[in-house]
């Protein structure tokens, strides 16, 4: 084993089915990992050796693109070649988030701009939760009409509060509390989005090409934010509102 110490957060590639081996030393990457964490300085790529084999440590950093056995068989997909496994995990190493937007007081016409933005991004979002008043000049089929004939090929829903005076961000807390064990960032389109791809690229860029963190990317409005749900989550509980902490923000 090498002698640099072996940080709290750290991948080791022996078991994961994407270790290529030559006998029972690793070579490579079947993912393509390796080389792309030799490039990011604050990660370590570490040779290790456990009286079985020869393998790499990915040193401050877990590794997403790691999986054992266990995580195919899961989805029944144990019978499935190694191409296929490699496609399947590759179509995922992209930003988990959600979308909620603030449409109570948003014309339909305008909330299918939105979601056309949203639909040119380079990450498709696993769900998108439009909140809208019950009260608005607009019937509900108008806002339905809005959606369906824009671009977005993702999961949505319309939320209603019950008039348009109701906080926005009672709803969206609400949202994200039933959502937070499914999704790992949250976008959040309360007023201008005229840059919501380049926030939602940015932050993807982030987290799966520079393999870092980031708490809110936001437009120069901040009208459009992206941002970390466990660092909010976390942050609430200490007594922070990092979505108030706006001087805080990285701005695309």
């Amino acid at each position: 084993m090498s002698k640099t110490s072996i940080a709290p957060i750290h991948t080791p590639c022996k078991k994961c089915v994407f270790a290529k081996y030559d006998v029972d030393t690793q070579v490579d990457c079947y993912l393509g990992l390796i080389e792309e964490y030799k490039k990011v300085p604050k990660i370590e790529v570490l040779e290790a050796y456990d009286g079985e084999k020869e393998f790499y440590v990915i040193n401050n950093k877990k590794c997403a693109g790691y999986k054992e056995e266990g995580y195919f068989v899961s989805r029944n997909m144990e019978d499935k070649n190694l191409e296929d496994k490699i496609s399947y995990v590759k179509d995922r190493l992209k930003l988990n988030y959600m979308v909620i937007i603030n449409a109570i007081t948003v014309e339909p016409d305008e909330l299918q701009q939105m979601m056309n933005e949203i639909a040119g991004s380079d990450v498709t979002p696993k769900l998108i939760n439009i909140v809208i008043s019950e009260k608005s000049k607009y019937p509900f089929n108008t806002y339905y009409k809005a959606v369906e004939n824009s671009g977005v090929n993702a999961k949505w829903k319309l939320t209603h509060v019950r008039d348009a005076q109701e906080p926005f961000e009672v709803s969206m807390n609400n949202i994200l509390s039933l959502n937070a064990k499914k999704h790992n960032f949250a976008l959040i389109v309360d007023g201008d989005y005229d840059d919501i791809q380049k926030v939602v690229n940015t932050a993807n860029h982030r987290v799966y090409k520079e393999f870092a963190r980031f708490v809110v990317f936001a437009n120069k409005s901040h009208g459009t934010k992206i941002f970390n749900q466990t660092v909010y989550r976390n942050g609430l509980y200490h007594g922070v509102n990092i979505l108030r902490e706006e001087k805080d923000y990285e701005i695309v």
